[in-house]
């Protein structure tokens, strides 16, 4: 157990990435959540639309945050959506276009778009999700003390 526990914000639910949004949107206070409006729900499938939205949303995007992608996927018969999350590990230089994602489904792994999109591409980027920095050096123990402080 470290100073972020998952078990103690969510519960049960601590794997389900409808929980985590909805926490994010109770909690302003750890976290900054951004719903993409349906006109930038474009799926995978759909390349070149897809990698222009992204362009087009990538200066709202940082390494560290939280996407969330969401729509159908071929194992699902009933044809529900299904969520999955996973971090921004790395980003173009000159563009600020996430290149290098970090998830955990099965276990930790660090892929492409293509890698992490091409299994479901009727999934879409529905959220981003930024955990707060206070609240991350806080909950690590690391948080500073305010400049005031410091200067006497």
């Amino acid at each position: 157990l470290g100073g972020i526990e998952f078990d103690r914000l969510l519960g049960p639910a601590r794997r389900q990435v409808a929980a985590l949004i909805e926490l994010s949107h109770r909690d302003q206070a750890r976290f900054e959540v951004v719903d993409f409006r349906p006109g930038r729900w474009i799926p995978y499938e759909k390349l070149d639309r897809f990698h222009a939205n992204l362009v087009e949303l990538s200066p709202r995007i940082r390494r560290g945050d939280v996407l969330v992608i969401r729509g159908t996927v071929p194992w699902d018969r009933k044809r529900r959506d299904h969520y999955h999350s996973f971090f921004v590990r790395e980003q173009c230089p000159i563009t600020g276009v996430p290149t290098r994602l970090t998830g955990n489904a099965l276990r930790p792994l660090t892929v492409s778009w293509r890698a992490e999109m091409i299994r479901a591409p009727k999934r879409s980027l529905r959220h981003r999700i930024r955990p707060r920095l206070e609240w991350l050096e806080a909950a690590m123990g690391t948080a500073k003390e305010p400049r005031a402080a410091r200067a006497r």
